[in-house]
């Protein structure tokens, strides 16, 4: 049975990812796949450290349209993927899929939790 529901997962996911490619096609777009660290600061540090505490960053894509500079990412929790559509200045202009999480396979280290940059300092006010 886990079978046939990973074959149907796959099916769909090989769908959805055509359909994608054929949208992207059309309206001219450019989907490109980037290193995490090629992401900006206002997606990794201030989105993904309030929005998605927990989720670890496991793909990431720049999608070129004319002018306009968007990201894709792919995050998980362990138990549930999601993949977000983020502006340059880290605003999330839309849920794409949200999906159980596949666990790794017997032997494989488990992904990295994401984890935010530290908040900064507290500033006392000066004593008199």
């Amino acid at each position: 049975m886990k079978k046939v529901s990973l074959i149907i997962v796959l099916f769909l996911f090989a769908v959805f990812t055509n359909g994608q490619n054929q949208t992207a096609a059309k309206t001219g777009s450019n989907r490109v796949k980037i290193k995490i660290n090629e992401l900006p600061r206002e997606i990794t540090t201030v989105s993904m450290g309030t929005d998605h505490l927990g989720y670890a960053i496991k793909e990431a894509y720049r999608i070129t349209q004319g002018k306009v500079r968007n990201y894709e990412i792919l995050i998980t929790n362990g138990t549930i993927n999601k993949s977000l559509l983020y502006d340059s200045k880290g605003n999330i202009l839309k849920l794409l899929e949200t999906k159980p999480a596949i666990p790794p396979k017997k032997g494989e280290p488990p992904m990295k939790q994401f984890k935010p940059a530290a908040p900064p300092p507290a500033i006392e006010p000066p004593k008199n």
